[in-house]
C-alpha cells in the first residue's frame, strides 16, 4: 500500500497520465461531493474540482506524502468554493451555518466524511459481483425482500452476501476506519429488515 502510494505521488509530481487516471479514478467525485455540501450547487462543485485538478497539472507543485497531497486537494476546494460563494455574494451566511470564522480548516467533519466514503468505495469495488451489488443496494436503505426482488436472489442470499460483506469491510479497513464508517452511518437500518 505504502509503494503504491509512493509510486502515485510521483507520478502526481512527474505528470504521469496513469497517475492522473487514478486521481480523477479515486479523488474527482468525493471532492464533488465536498464541494456540493459547500455550494449547494452541482455544477459549480463539479467546476471547482476540475478548475482546482487543472490549476494542480499546470503548477509545478511537488507533494511529498499523501496527507499533503489529501490536504491540498481538500483545501483548493474549499477556498475556490468560498471565492464562488464570494462571486454569489452568500460567504458569510455559508460561514456562519457552518460554523466557520477562518478560512483555513474548511469543514473537517465533511473531509473526514469523504475520505471514509473513499476508501468504502474501494473495498467494495473488490467484491465479488453479487455481494457488492447486496451492500449498495443496502447503502440505499433498501430492505432484504426489495433487494432480493432487484437482484432475482432469496432473502437468505440476500444475508449471506450482506453479513460477508460487512465482515470484509472489517476485515480490510483499519480499525479508525472502520469506526467511523460505522458513525457516519449509524442512522441507517444495517439489518435490511
Amino acid at each position: 500500500m505504502m509503494e503504491e502510494s509512493v509510486k502515485f505521488l510521483y507520478g502526481i509530481n512527474t505528470k504521469q497520465e496513469k497517475a492522473w487516471q487514478h486521481l480523477y479514478a479515486e479523488y474527482y467525485s468525493p471532492l464533488c461531493c465536498y464541494a456540493l455540501k459547500i455550494l449547494k450547487d452541482r455544477e459549480h462543485a463539479m467546476d471547482v474540482v476540475q478548475g482546482v485538478i487543472i490549476r494542480l497539472w499546470e503548477a509545478n507543485t511537488y507533494f511529498e506524502d499523501m496527507p499533503s497531497f489529501r490536504g491540498y486537494l481538500y483545501r483548493a476546494v474549499y477556498h475556490n468554493c468560498l471565492k464562488v460563494l464570494r462571486d454569489r455574494n452568500i460567504q458569510e451566511q455559508c460561514l456562519a451555518r457552518h460554523g466557520q470564522e477562518d478560512g483555513i480548516g474548511g469543514d473537517l467533519g465533511a473531509v473526514i466524511e469523504e475520505e471514509v466514503i473513499r476508501k468504502l468505495r474501494n473495498v467494495i469495488a473488490r467484491m465479488p459481483e453479487k455481494r457488492r451489488e447486496v451492500i449498495l443496494l443496502c447503502l440505499e436503505e433498501k430492505k432484504v425482500e426489495e433487494i432480493g426482488e432487484i437482484l432475482g436472489i432469496s432473502i437468505n442470499t440476500v444475508k449471506k452476501h450482506k453479513k460477508e460483506a460487512y465482515q470484509y469491510i472489517r476485515k480490510v479497513l483499519s480499525p479508525d476506519i472502520f469506526i467511523l464508517f460505522y458513525l457516519l452511518f449509524k442512522h441507517r437500518d444495517w439489518n435490511c429488515k
